[in-house]
């Protein structure tokens, strides 16, 4: 298969050419306006495509690509490739306001291609484990940083969607439905704090900027059980007022543990096999439909 990487910014170094890289059978075609980073990368990884045009990409006959340009820039690149038949992986969000996202996900839909959001945590191997535990009675989510308030928006589609769309996952939660507290100081959201309603399972979401810690905390209580993930390597299991604790294999890649590995390789299979990914797609669109329903809540209550 014929797979383009457009953008090459810091994500897409770090994450995921190295996965691409060691895929086997792919053909690999850069794309980025930056001539340098082109030069660079092309070196490093031994990639003999490349080119600084979106329209030669599309020209070259690629079956799908990998879209990790800002953000701003996701609807007028993702529409062209869609537009051009090219099933598309794209780094969360898919757009900054829910119209842009909504009208890519019926174009892809009208044009049968795949759009998949890079939502890794669905694939982390302790996030799959809490999932494969059983339907929960509580799940509570923290992912905190230490002095980073942000724009409403900014905050909420770069950073906090994680939380929303884990949350989601792991509560089996499909509606668009939930309760809001949030911090806000200066115009900057300091923190935000969810609980997804219209369910039996209390799903509870909190991000704090303003934290003294950067952390990423799962609880999963399921009758008798409770589950904690930190930071994605780490699983502790609580029954009978006893605790056993278990850490990801020091030996098992970063990537792999964070799931990237496993994304990458299911999109690769979904176009590989032609699959209809059709209602993932419209499951991507229910978490970004909260969290643009977040920002218009926090617009409302602040004059914004």
């Amino acid at each position: 298969m014929k797979i383009g990487v457009v953008g090459i910014g810091d994500i897409c170094r770090k994450a995921y050419l190295p996965v691409l890289a060691a895929q086997r059978g792919i053909e690999l075609f850069l794309c980025t306006r930056n001539r340098q980073t082109l030069a660079e990368v092309s070196e490093r990884y031994r990639i003999a495509r490349a080119t600084n045009s979106l329209d030669e990409l599309v020209q070259s006959g690629i079956d799908a690509a990998f879209v990790h340009t800002t953000t701003n820039s996701h609807p007028e690149v993702v529409r062209h490739l869609l537009e051009h038949n090219v099933h598309v992986y794209v780094d969360k969000p898919i757009a900054y306001h829910y119209q842009d996202t909504e009208a890519l996900a019926d174009l892809s839909f009208r044009k049968k291609r795949i759009l998949m959001t890079g939502f890794n945590r669905r694939y982390a191997p302790l996030v799959r484990r809490l999932r494969d535990s059983g339907v929960p009675d509580i799940v509570i989510i923290q992912k905190n940083r230490v002095s980073l308030p942000g724009l409403p928006r900014q905050f909420i589609l770069d950073d906090f969607i994680h939380v929303v769309d884990t949350l989601r996952y792991l509560a089996r939660h499909n509606q668009p439905d939930f309760t809001v507290k949030y911090r806000m100081e200066e115009g900057k959201l300091h923190s935000i704090i969810l609980q997804l309603t219209g369910t039996s399972v209390t799903a509870i979401g909190i991000m704090n900027r303003d934290s003294g810690m950067s952390e990423e905390v799962i609880e999963f209580m399921t009758p008798g059980n409770k589950y904690i993930v930190r930071d994605l390597v780490s699983i502790s299991h609580q029954t009978g007022n006893s605790e056993t604790a278990e850490k990801s294999d020091d030996w098992e890649p970063t990537l792999r543990k964070r799931g990237f590995y496993d994304i990458v390789e299911q999109f690769l299979s979904y176009v590989k096999k032609g699959e209809d990914t059709s209602a993932d797609t419209r499951d991507a669109l229910i978490t970004h439909r909260i969290c643009e329903d977040l920002v218009e809540a926090v617009a409302s209550n602040t004059g914004q």
